[in-house]
């Protein structure tokens, strides 16, 4: 009698279990932040429960995979929308300015501005490397199953704002924030 109680209740830990890694990494994957290119809506050392999905709307924070690394990021735009941006740096999608506070982007180095954009320095160049607007051509027809990621602290990231990078595939996303802790 009491082995097959043990056996039953070893069963049902067991499946509770096993249905649980399957909803994390299936339906709900779980990240750890490391960086700060999001800040302030998500900072360092943030852990963040995503909801797995392809569908990814402008405003949405998510995680998508590029190279060997996880990102995440902002999404602007989506498939078949027009990315444009001013010399200042203010970003329009579909003609309409982005409404953004800006106040949190800070300037930096030049030594780290060339370290994220691959730009020479002035010295080299006569000119200041561009963090605000990237080395993307404007304006940018984002293609259809991709979409325009950026981080809130530009200055400080890699996103499609550099041809490196480019648009996001929609196969590439992970999926958007549902909770962050």
């Amino acid at each position: 009698m009491f082995i097959r109680i043990f056996t039953r209740t070893v069963s049902v830990i067991l499946i509770i279990a096993a249905a649980s890694v399957l909803m994390a990494y299936e339906l709900f994957p779980v990240v750890r932040v490391y960086g700060s290119s999001m800040e302030p809506a998500v900072k360092e050392g943030d852990i963040l429960i995503l909801l797995k999905t392809e569908n990814i709307e402008a405003g949405d924070i998510a995680a998508y995979c590029y190279g060997n690394k996880i990102l995440i990021r902002r999404c602007i735009a989506g498939p078949e929308d027009v990315v444009d941006m001013d010399q200042e740096g203010t970003i329009y999608v579909n003609g309409s300015a982005l409404n953004e506070d800006k106040s949190f982007i800070q300037k930096i180095p030049t030594e780290q501005s060339e370290e994220i954009s691959g730009s020479k320095s002035d010295s080299e160049t006569g000119a200041e490397p561009d963090c605000l607007r990237g080395d993307q051509e404007y304006p940018l027809c984002v293609l259809e199953e991709n979409y325009f990621f950026i981080a809130d602290s530009r200055e400080k990231a890699m996103d499609s704002r550099y041809r490196e990078m480019g648009t996001i595939r929609k196969a590439d996303v992970i999926g958007k924030v549902l909770i962050q802790l």
